[in-house]
């Protein structure tokens, strides 16, 4: 069964981040409708509402202030209605440590934060496609 990537949230406090992730995006094929959040409190809370529609995958910064990103992972894996989203960290660091952790607290994949734009648009391509076809 083919998964279908429809709708994102992207989890960034840095206002050029998510310019870069939102562009980069926009140029996908099947482009997916994109939330963007800028903290780890506002995601819970966009999470809890019944009024919006659930994402198909999030992206989340792995460097948060206020509620830390793995604070907020262990709160979303921990809600039996969001187990299922798939979370892509998103990182400028490759510090194993932050690797191991990540992916034992349920993670589907820990990227580093591509350098430019075309290898923004390239990773997001690939990750989104790899869900998709079961692939990873």
């Amino acid at each position: 069964m083919i998964k279908k990537i429809s709708h994102i949230c992207y989890v960034d406090d840095d206002l050029n981040e998510q310019y870069l992730f939102s562009r980069a995006l926009n140029g996908l094929p099947n482009t997916p409708t994109l939330k963007v959040i800028c903290s780890c409190m506002l995601l819970l809370a966009y999470l809890d509402n019944q009024a919006e529609p659930l994402p198909d995958m999030i992206f989340l910064d792995y460097n948060m202030p206020g509620i830390s990103s793995l604070e907020c992972l262990k709160q979303i894996k921990g809600n039996s209605l969001l187990l299922d989203i798939p979370i892509v960290m998103y990182s400028p660091s490759e510090q194993n440590r932050n690797i191991k952790y990540t992916k034992e607290t349920g993670v589907y994949k820990y990227i580093l934060k591509p350098l430019s734009f075309d290898e923004t648009r390239q990773e997001l391509k690939r990750v989104i496609s790899e869900y998709e076809n079961g692939s990873a």
